[in-house]
């Protein structure tokens, strides 16, 4: 996992950190981050559940567009739809609870560290098994849009799934623990936490790899 990233020399994760460090400072740039990093997590998956010891190559990258590119979008864009709209209903009946009704949902949601810690273990526990099964294709996307399809293909996984998240939980932790620590500092703070993204996406596409090829 720690050579993985490294695979094609020290300069290629510096690459797309610098390009996720630069979204930081434009406006919503956060979710342009998620999209890029990741459609290229995915692609970098694909390679090492096909046998390949390094990171997909950039030139390589953007090869069959439409396979590697726009389905992979398509289904990602389709999945956070469904956790988002299923989160907001769950803002809007916490909300009628607590009679906060004037509350827009957004600002209740950010908010709330119960929806945002439970936000953000769903996505942890349930993303990667969506990423695992996804392939291009009209009964792929079909799969991954439909949760009861994902989570028996997770449960058929067993403990090589367990094994995979405990192992995603740990990056994700080491990563975000390094963006939190340097967030307050001007400049430096996005410039490292776009390393730490960069980092985490090819940490992830190796273990997810390796899963996926099993």
């Amino acid at each position: 996992i720690v050579a993985y990233p490294f695979a094609r020399g020290p300069i290629y994760p510096l690459i797309p950190a610098a390009l996720f460090a630069a979204l930081a400072f434009v406006p919503r740039g956060s979710l342009a981050i998620a999209l890029l990093g990741a459609l290229w997590c995915y692609r970098c998956m694909r390679s090492v559940a096909s046998g390949a010891s390094a990171p997909v190559a950039y030139p390589r990258a953007i090869e069959d567009p439409v396979r590697n590119l726009v389905a992979p979008a398509a289904a990602v864009v389709a999945v956070s739809a469904e956790w988002f709209a299923l989160f907001w209903g769950l803002a809007r009946l916490g909300m009628l609870i607590e009679g906060k009704s004037e509350t827009g949902v957004m600002a209740y949601i950010t908010a709330s560290p119960l929806l945002i810690v439970a936000l953000a273990l769903c996505a942890l526990a349930y993303l990667p098994a969506v990423m695992v099964q996804f392939d291009a294709g009209r009964a792929g996307f079909l799969r991954v849009v439909n949760p009861a399809a994902i989570v028996r293909g997770a449960v058929k996984m067993q403990g090589d799934y367990a094994m995979t998240l405990m192992l995603l939980f740990a990056l994700a932790a080491v990563a975000g623990a390094l963006a939190a620590l340097t967030a307050p500092i001007p400049v430096a703070g996005k410039i490292v936490s776009g390393v730490a993204v960069s980092l985490l996406m090819l940490g992830s596409a190796y273990v997810l790899g390796r899963l996926r090829a099993r």
